[in-house]
């Protein structure tokens, strides 16, 4: 009964959402040449700039094959297709379905939060252990899907009833278990985990899980890490299949209890707490006494420049912003799109340098990591370069150049000098090193860190105009970063040591090396401040400004931070005590193998584009059999779908053929359907058969302006449509004849928004506008008449005097063209789990309306609870609206006025399914009566 009731509600939900994840920007360049070569494991679909690396991918798939699918018992993978999208500004990765594959971003490991080793090492071991995963889980109940419904079947299955933390605590478990490195050695991965427990009570399972507003909790890799990792090691290597192989017979959220209990005789609810209940006490040495309980706020990247002292500020209530500290108190200068994991500001005087990533305009796969210059007296951001992939910026010692490391479109990483305004400047590249990140001793010199082709890090001494530079920390597996140097040649950095992350201290001129911090978690980010230096020190309750003297730091030998010696005996980088499994031979694999690869031309058109992966029974407007097609760059597809329209209860039968390569988007369309409809002010059923084919294009444009983010798509259509057979309460009309027109649509979405702190219910500021037209006109005077309608709706969001209160306000309208016998367009746009007039008033066709809301918006409780794996309640809001709604029908106008208040509640259903309900009060004015009702709070809108 659970499956069945579970199934039910994401097999009406989930089509919707499938949909609405459709976008037409998820390609690459036109321009690129696509190449491709493979072995018996992985086909690499690869640009043709990656060739260098091709061969280095395929034979780390080959590589990693006979260890990475063990805890499933796949000893020989299925072959997998991987896409390399060489575009990327950030490093990340991913395993999906429709079609099957993987595909990898070529970023590199410029930060250290994905840990120390080789980038694509990471990628193929961890996405190569989800394909494991995957294929794993298509058995039993989730292979009958599979037949059902296709990749989507699968899919719906594997969000159902496994959880991501599942799915990636395990890859970072496999990179950790087969590898010298990997996150599971990296004490920065484990800090705010440590950070909340030694803050005392354990988040539940459904705060992990489902999310919370009280406080930064960690992602799934992090708990699922842990979690993962204890159940190997009470219950065996082959728990976790074992589990997988028990939830794939009964694939519901409420499955993986059961199965657990099941398997190892052990509740899982006992084993979640006293998984994370043994690791408080294993760092209960740490705990910091005394310490007041705050609400989580972030101070980073602190630097003094003259009396000031400027840093970086987030919590839950606000966005990141740069803060001034005087002797008169703290002031916020502007606010920045900032991450501690990936990117660090650079001060100098009263300026700031750091790196905003931005979307391309067209091409999802492709972005970049511009330098974004701040103006600290005046409070301005300006983009100083465009479509660059540059990280880790830092001004030289007069402040008048800045130094970032460059990933260039021939993949090499160099150390890029540019003027205040952008100018390039001049290059250093080292043949054989990946430069990632640069520190300024003087003019020409500066201290940077390297990485090797194998991934491991080295401090170095380099200049610009010279191939030559001097080791200072031999090249390791420590995740050393945010180097600092100033003009006496004392240079700082973070590196890991015993469990934490330290700030070091390194004297150029002797190349002596001191410990400079005893972390308690960690410290981040130092700067100099004369003798002394700053710097972030986490905390249970995020992270503070620190200061100490150099003077306190005590004296260490290199080797200490090297030779796998700054490992430690404890959680935070040895929680499951791994041998090493270094990779002698892993330079070996850029040329290995070369004469068994074969490259080859790959054309995009290819039969994968034509093979369904993804087929269902549920459309967005009814019941219907529907066919999805893509290709595996997903630029180009097909949507199939026949059944019954929900709205006019009549049969229907569309195709959509998309060329997604270009821009614009090209469609082909076509359209066979009974139509049914009520004639207006009447009773009596008209119905008649219509037919089209023909054209879309589709014109989408993103941006973003630092904080705020914005989209405009432009759509046009032109379809040939005929009518015919109309038939009056199932009586033929005489003299009604078939009629061709000439269908055409255009529209229009416009949205610019600000980014909203993680508490706010929407963003502060901002709009969206949407805006239809369609014009159906006979092809000839022959014709019977043709009509027309308009639409547009225009919403603005505005900031309250209240912390995370909002103002919304609304304004929509439609018009028909006028009279009876014109051509009767499909059900208009409206949302359908709402009201298109003014709330309590239901619709009525008629030839126009226009309508106006005001919304206020406020939260008043996070109360975190949940039912079993049902529902998780986790804000609950209200909304107090007013609605004015005039419609007109022949010629008479109607006014339509209501106001009450809205008790919302956001949940999550089965640990999966976002949603709103609540209950809604509406008092009409006229006439005056009040009634109160359930509703489904949503945004979803049906064309």
């Amino acid at each position: 009964m659970k499956l069945l009731l579970a199934l039910m509600a994401c097999l009406t939900i989930f089509p919707q959402i499938s949909a609405a994840q459709d976008f037409t920007n998820s390609q690459s360049s036109p321009s690129l040449n696509w190449k491709s070569i493979e072995n018996d494991f992985v086909k690499v679909i690869y640009p043709e700039e990656f060739r260098p690396k091709a061969v280095y991918v395929a034979n780390l798939i080959e590589h990693y094959s006979s260890v990475v699918g063990l805890n499933y018992g796949i000893k020989k993978p299925k072959k997998v297709t991987l896409i390399i999208r060489n575009e990327m500004a950030l490093p990340n990765g991913f395993v999906t379905r429709g079609p099957r594959r993987t595909e990898w971003f070529n970023a590199g490991a410029y930060s250290p939060f994905v840990g120390s080793l080789e980038w694509l090492q990471i990628l193929s071991i961890h996405e190569y252990r989800h394909v494991q995963q995957q294929d794993d889980f298509n058995k039993h109940t989730v292979k009958f899907f599979d037949y059902l419904f296709g990749d989507m079947g699968i899919t719906l299955l594997d969000a159902l009833a496994k959880k991501s933390w599942m799915a990636e605590g395990d890859a970072v478990y496999a990179e950790t278990r087969y590898s010298d490195g990997g996150r599971g050695r990296s004490p920065r991965f484990l800090a705010r985990l440590k950070g909340i427990l030694l803050a005392g009570e354990t988040p539940t399972y459904d705060q992990f899980v489902n999310g919370t507003y009280r406080d930064a909790l960690v992602n799934q890799y992090v708990y699922g890490y842990i979690l993962i990792s204890n159940a190997y090691q009470i219950y065996g290597d082959e728990v976790w299949e074992r589990l997988t192989d028990k939830i794939a017979h009964a694939p519901t959220p409420f499955r993986i209890e059961s199965a657990f209990k099941e398997l190892t005789g052990d509740n899982f609810r006992d084993f979640y707490y006293e998984t994370f209940e043994e690791l408080r006490k294993a760092w209960s040495k740490d705990a910091f006494q005394d310490l007041p309980k705050t609400e989580y706020t972030l101070d980073f990247n602190p630097k003094a420049t003259g009396k000031n002292l400027y840093f970086v500020r987030s919590d839950l209530n606000t966005l990141p912003a740069i803060y001034k500290s005087t002797p008169h108190g703290t002031e916020r200068i502007v606010e920045v799109p900032y991450s501690e994991d990936l990117t660090r500001i650079d001060f100098f005087e009263d300026a700031a340098v750091y790196t905003d990533y931005v979307r391309d305009p067209r091409y999802g796969f492709k972005s970049s990591a511009d330098l974004v210059l701040a103006d600290l007296s005046k409070g301005t951001l300006k983009y100083i370069t465009s479509d660059h992939r540059l990280y880790n910026p830092k001004f030289s010692q007069d402040g008048k150049n800045i130094l970032a490391a460059e990933f260039t479109k021939k993949m090499t990483w160099n150390i890029q000098e540019f003027s205040l305004n952008g100018d390039r400047q001049r290059t250093l590249h080292l043949a054989g090193l990946d430069l990632i990140e640069a520190a300024p001793l003087n003019k020409d010199e500066f201290v940077a860190i390297a990485i090797s082709k194998t991934g491991q890090k080295a401090l170095i001494q380099a200049q610009f105009g010279s191939d030559k530079y001097k080791t200072l920390l031999p090249f390791s597996r420590n995740n050393v970063f945010s180097v600092q140097a100033n003009s006496q040649g004392e240079v700082l950095f973070e590196a890991q040591y015993k469990g934490a992350t330290e700030i070091i201290h390194l004297l150029l001129n002797d190349n002596k090396f001191a410990q400079c911090t005893t972390s308690k978690i960690s410290a981040y980010a130092p700067t100099f401040v004369g003798s002394a230096f700053y710097y972030s020190e986490e905390t249970p309750y995020g992270a503070r400004t620190q200061k100490a003297e150099l003077n306190s730091c005590a004296p260490m030998e290199a080797s200490a931070l090297v030779d796998y010696n700054y490992l430690g005996d404890n959680p935070s980088d040895n929680y499951n005590k791994f041998e090493r499994v270094s990779f002698v031979d892993q330079e070996k694999l850029y040329t290995a193998n070369t004469d068994k690869y074969k490259e080859e031309d790959y054309d995009s058109i290819d039969s994968r584009g034509f093979i369904p992966h993804s087929w269902s029974v549920l459309g967005g407007r009814g019941l219907s059999l529907g066919v999805t097609t893509d290709n595996y760059l997903r630029d180009f597809g097909s949507h199939i779908l026949i059944g019954s329209d929900g709205e006019e209860n009549t049969p229907f039968t569309s195709v959509q053929i998309d060329f997604k390569k270009y821009w614009p988007v090209f469609s082909l369309l076509g359209d066979i359907r009974n139509r049914s409809a009520k004639v207006m002010g009447t009773t009596q059923d008209l119905t008649w058969r219509e037919g089209s084919y023909g054209l879309g294009v589709t014109l989408p444009y993103f941006f973003k302006n630092h904080l705020y983010s914005g989209q405009i798509q432009i759509g046009y259509s032109g379809k040939v449509l005929k009518t015919e057979s109309f038939r009056l309460n199932d009586v033929s009309i005489p003299g009604s004849r078939a009629s061709t027109y000439l269908d055409q649509q255009t529209t229009l979405l416009f949205t610019y928004q600000k980014a909203a702190p993680t508490r706010a219910l929407q963003s502060p500021l901002g709009f969206t506008a949407q805006l239809l037209y369609e014009d159906v006109s006979g092809v000839s005077s022959e014709e019977a008449p043709g009509s027309y309608r308009t639409f547009g709706e225009l919403t603005l969001y505005l900031p309250s005097f209240v912390q995370n209160h909002g103002i919304r306000l609304t304004g929509s309208g439609q018009t028909n063209r006028d009279g009876v016998g014109n051509y009767i367009f499909p059900t208009p746009i409206f949302n359908p789990l709402g009201y298109v007039y003014s709330r309590g008033f239901e619709y009525k066709p008629a030839d126009s309306f226009t309508k106006g809301s005001f919304e206020y918006l406020f939260p008043f409780s996070y109360p975190d609870y949940n039912l079993g794996a049902w529902i998780y309640f986790k804000r609950l809001y209200a909304n107090v609206y007013f609605d004015h709604t005039k419609y007109t029908i022949a010629s008479a106008d109607t006014d339509l006025n209501s106001y009450g208040a809205e008790l919302i509640a956001q949940t999550m259903i089965f640990r999966t399914i976002p949603l709103d309900f609540g209950w809604r009060y509406i008092q009409k004015v006229d006439p005056s009566e009040g009634e109160g009702e359930v509703f489904l709070g949503t945004n979803l809108t049906v064309f």
